[in-house]
């Protein structure tokens, strides 16, 4: 007897079912990577948190005296601004690599690039894609090392004129905070993640192209390591405060 097999209708059926279930199930399967992506990262800036708690540990608890990628450009570890120290001023992560086993947990899971400015011939200042890695292109001089960014202001003191001390007034100068300095250690960056491009980190377009469906502000994040040693994340208006945020002033430390 011969045996009846799948008509032409009954597989375009099937097909159609699958490809509907997929359509269903993507967004599912897309945040699921993305929740997976934010946990290592998380994870990775815990670590990157420790190294520097270690750091501080035997540097009787100051900061270290070093910069990110914003503060030197291109990252040919030469260009720094005018007013800094003459001499070259170290990579955070190449400071306490010492206290660092896997170099890879300065690489978030989400870093897909991110280009902070161009300089007068248009060519990138910073590309926030790490040139520790395999994805580096040929060539590149403007890429670095690490997708996560040191909050220099623990250490380099920014010019402040509400400041009742004369010096920081006039600051650009290195004096490293310690530990004890900090009044909200649960509430104060370490390194963090650059402008919360690796999560979520679409911007919402300008006006008038902006509408309620592309509006992402309301969920844009940064991850980051606080200087009690914890990782979190934090929303965008809480990053940014001048009170609470990423960059305030000296005395509000």
């Amino acid at each position: 007897m011969r045996r009846k097999g799948f008509t032409l209708i009954e597989l375009l059926v099937v097909i159609a079912i699958i490809v509907i279930l997929a359509a269903i199930l993507y967004p599912a399967f897309a945040a699921t990577r993305r929740a997976a992506y934010n946990a290592a990262c998380l994870s990775n800036l815990k670590q990157v948190g420790l190294a520097v708690s270690m750091y501080t540990q035997d540097y009787d608890e100051a900061f270290p005296a070093a910069c990110s990628m914003g503060d030197r450009w291109p990252a040919t570890h030469d260009a720094q601004p005018a007013d800094w120290p003459v001499h070259k001023t170290p990579f955070a992560w190449e400071v306490v690599a010492p206290y660092v086993k896997n170099t890879a947990i300065w690489r978030c899971p989400g870093d897909t690039g991110f280009i902070s400015g161009t300089d007068g011939q248009g060519n990138p200042i910073v590309d926030f894609r790490p040139n520790t890695f395999s994805h580096i292109i040929p060539g590149e001089t403007s890429a670095v090392g690490s997708s996560y960014q040191y909050n220099t202001s623990l250490a380099w003191v920014d010019p402040d004129p509400g400041s009742p001390d004369p010096n920081e007034q006039k600051g650009n100068y290195w004096s490293p905070l310690t530990v004890g300095n900090i009044q909200k250690p649960a509430d104060t960056f370490v390194i963090a993640e650059p402008a919360g491009h690796w999560h979520n980190a679409t911007l919402a377009p300008p006006p008038p192209l902006r509408t309620a469906s592309n509006d992402t502000r309301n969920t844009y994040h940064y991850n980051g390591v606080m200087v009690d040693g914890h990782a979190k994340s934090v929303s965008r208006a809480f990053a940014t405060d001048r009170v609470n945020g990423w960059s305030r002033p000296r005395r509000l430390y």
